[in-house]
């Protein structure tokens, strides 16, 4: 489509962005915040200091890849990477550009939420 969207949800809570592609327009993100950031992967290599410029701007403080599975498999049969996708790199870089972020990577199975109440942002996973 020659774009990409992302979705900026709030609550009285926590906040989360979801940039489901690879792209973006910084000035769109400008004096934004999210707690949590759903970071898709796919073709982030394309898009010119990706990750560093969804973090400066953004500031989360949890970080969630998506988009870089292998969706079209059998659930049975886990989390399969899309070819390409190097989640090692993906994971140094987070640490290099944005050191306080907590990396979280669910698989298929696991239940995420985040607290309702206050502005702590303490993302905990539940096995099914």
């Amino acid at each position: 489509m020659g774009g990409a969207f992302g979705i900026h949800v709030t609550t009285p809570g926590p906040s989360v962005y979801h940039n489901g592609s690879a792209d973006l327009v910084d000035a769109r993100l400008e004096g934004m915040h999210a707690d949590v950031l759903l970071v898709g992967l796919a073709g982030r290599r394309a898009t010119t200091r990706y990750l560093e410029r969804l973090s400066a701007l953004l500031s989360p403080s949890v970080v969630v890849p998506t988009h870089h599975d292998a969706f079209f498999a059998p659930l049975e049969a886990g989390t399969r990477l899309l070819p390409g996708i190097d989640l090692p790199g993906f994971c140094s870089e987070l640490a290099r550009v944005a050191p306080n972020a907590r990396l979280v990577t669910p698989t298929y199975d696991d239940v995420c939420a985040l607290p309702i109440e206050g502005r702590a942002c303490d993302l905990t996973l539940h096995p099914r």
